[in-house]
């Protein structure tokens, strides 16, 4: 007889995410999609169950790496619902872990439409995305933006304010991307200790790199009645698809707003304090698109 905490353990581990291998492992309805989609050959394709985990209704969900783009596919019980994501129509992606809850949102154009689809799953099977990831970086950005060698040349600037947003900055890199700027900001709080809605409210950083612009900041939401910090939302942005970056300042402070493709837009705050980095990395955005 199994014990209470090994049921448990099963009933948790069940609701990871899974690469999928074998028709099995997937409930009926998605295998007869997959079989229509792609017939006897699957692609690399992640199932990810309902669970406590996802945001979205608690819809099983596939998601499947082409080599033209990913396809998106959500058990809508009377339907499966598809999108499919050419590389090419790719925007920008968003990554975002909070504990144990991660997620992953891609803006893109379907069929015309701006349009955006959001997989949440558990942090511990982060590594089955790790190569979608990875794909879709590589894909929407020219290859030739790459450069061999080393990156990470202007890392000690952050390492000398803020060693985990230095790990973060790490992690976001592609190999071989190069950072040409970075400015670091702390959350700033009001002298009555409450935050201002042009000053930052999260501590943030921008990264510049060759190839795409990089927005990481903490995602302090508040668990279990507590604001905390252990959460981290990811902007990955390629620097061909931001059509205008602007920067707009005000009494307390400074203002970034990105244009992407006339289809999104996107605002980080700084305080007073960062006008010349802020400046700097505007204009050095300016002479990487010319």
């Amino acid at each position: 007889m199994k014990r209470h905490y090994e049921v448990q353990s099963q009933n948790t581990m069940s609701q990871w995410p899974i690469k999928v291998k074998r028709p099995e492992q997937i409930p009926h309805n998605l295998t007869e999609v997959l079989d229509a989609e792609f017939g006897a050959t699957w692609p690399y394709t992640v199932f990810i169950p309902p669970s406590k985990w996802d945001a979205d209704g608690k819809r099983a969900k596939l998601f499947s790496m082409l080599d033209d783009g990913v396809m998106y596919f959500e058990d809508m019980k009377t339907e499966v619902k598809q999108l499919f994501y050419p590389f090419g129509d790719i925007l920008y992606l968003e990554m975002g872990r909070m504990l144990l809850s991660s997620w992953m949102t891609i803006h893109g154009i379907v069929n015309g439409q701006y349009r955006q689809s959001t997989i949440s799953y558990n942090t511990v099977r982060d590594d089955l995305f790790d190569p979608i990831i990875e794909r879709i970086r590589t894909q929407i950005t020219p290859q030739d933006k790459l450069l061999e060698g080393k990156n990470g040349e202007r890392l000690t600037d952050l390492k000398q304010l803020d060693t985990k947003f230095l790990n973060y900055t790490k992690q976001s890199l592609l190999p071989g991307e190069k950072i040409i700027n970075i400015i670091y900001q702390p959350k700033v709080l009001s002298e009555t200790g409450i935050t201002i809605e042009s000053l930052p409210e999260h501590t943030h950083a921008v990264v510049l790199t060759d190839n795409e612009l990089i927005l990481i900041k903490e995602d302090n939401h508040k668990y279990k009645n507590i604001h905390s910090n252990y959460g981290v939302v990811r902007d990955f942005i390629p620097l061909g698809h931001i059509r205008d970056m602007i920067t707009e300042v005000y009494a307390s402070g400074l203002k970034m707003h990105l244009n992407i493709d006339d289809r999104d837009e996107m605002d980080r705050h700084f305080d007073e304090t960062q006008s010349e980095r802020l400046s700097s990395l505007v204009k050095k955005f300016k002479m990487l698109m010319h």
